[in-house]
């Protein structure tokens, strides 16, 4: 529930509607991006000190204002403005909830299954979107673009809800030697950490790679339905078909080692989005985004379990920042491409990113214990 984001579908139609062109639209998200770079790691030392659970419901209540603040904007500035909220909910919510999936599998002695349940979580994340991306429809052709973000405050309201109801008795975590160390510190640690395995460092390149182009292509999926001829009405059930397709392909790939061939799979899928038939760009859609859940909890095992000596939900939120972190630094770079070259341009660079990533990505990695 506090992924189910039914304003998805429509938030660059929405932009567009206040007077922001695509090119700008993607500095405001690269800004976004940026600032959820800078707080990913502190949000992550954050909750390993007040639970991951209080973290998830303090995002939650950032979506609620965030929603709110986009439901009754009447100007360009506050969608400006409104970053900043969505990037702390991010941030506070991106490992939180892998570090309480992994406190649970300790506790029931199951941790080195934490990979396959991490893929079957956000399979079953883009099956929630695909349901709130169907009902999104519904909401715009009701009550237009404020009534999806009013219908996201509410998803959220019942994901605190319900978060708040978790139990944690007995949800021990790594790290705990840690818990009264500065940030500052932390950071100095982890960057060692990297530093001694260069595998890692090979893994966070690709983490960062491949991450930059699923937010390029998944972002503006709306843009090229758009080319492809499919009306704006039902962007939000593309978005629902796209994401259930989605869902089934990670959870036929879950057992498949992602490793460079996959991403070589994601390369080709990245080109075909381009080309302005819908048969090509719903499917090459699904297979991006099953690819990206399937990438989360590759990355989440073999970042964020070989750093959690430094505390679950830091660990977690290494990966989630190697994600985020090339859209943050390219963003600039690729409003240029996409002013010069249009959005084959763009799907043409994002294709060159994962075919990178599949070179740099190594074929083995040392994780901890």
């Amino acid at each position: 529930m506090l992924s189910a984001y039914f304003f998805t579908p429509y938030i660059v139609v929405y932009a567009v509607g206040l007077g922001i062109p695509l090119s700008q639209i993607l500095v405001v998200e690269g800004i976004f991006a940026l600032l959820v770079v800078v707080l990913e790691i502190p949000s992550g030392w954050v909750a390993d000190r007040i639970t991951p659970r209080v973290a998830l419901i303090l995002s939650g209540v950032a979506n609620v204002v965030g929603c709110v603040m986009l439901a009754m904007a009447d100007a360009a500035w506050m969608y400006w403005a409104v970053q900043p909220v969505f990037a702390v909910a991010t941030v506070l919510g991106s490992g939180s909830d892998s570090a309480l999936l992994l406190q649970t599998l300790r506790r029931e002695g199951r941790t080195e299954q934490f990979e396959p349940w991490e893929s079957r979580t956000q399979s079953l994340l883009l099956a929630t979107l695909a349901i709130s991306y169907a009902l999104a429809s519904a909401l715009f052709l009701l009550g237009g673009t404020a009534s999806t973000f009013w219908g996201t405050a509410a998803a959220s309201l019942l994901g605190v809800m319900l978060v708040s109801m978790v139990s944690t008795g007995g949800g021990k975590q790594t790290g705990e030697q840690h818990q009264t160390m500065g940030l500052v510190r932390t950071i100095g640690l982890i960057v060692a950490d990297l530093r001694q395995d260069p595998g890692q460092v090979r893994v966070l390149v690709a983490a960062v790679l491949t991450g930059t182009a699923f937010a390029v292509m998944t972002y503006l999926s709306p843009v090229y339905y758009g080319q492809a001829g499919f009306p704006e009405s039902i962007f939000g059930l593309l978005a629902a078909a796209t994401a259930l397709a989605g869902a089934g392909i990670s959870h036929l790939i879950t057992g498949v080692h992602f490793g460079r061939a996959l991403i070589f799979v994601l390369a080709v899928a990245a080109v075909l989005v381009s080309i302005p038939s819908a048969v090509v760009v719903v499917i090459a859609v699904a297979v991006l985004l099953g690819g990206r859940a399937r990438a989360v909890g590759a990355y989440r095992r073999q970042l964020g379990q070989a750093l959690s000596r430094h505390g679950d939900a830091t660990g977690m939120s290494i990966a989630s920042m190697a994600m985020e972190i090339g859209f943050a630094v390219l963003a600039p770079v690729l409003g240029v491409v996409s002013h010069l070259f249009g959005t084959t341009g763009l799907a043409a660079t994002c294709a060159v990113m994962l075919v990178t990533a599949a070179v740099v990505s190594p074929t083995r990695v040392r994780t901890s214990a």
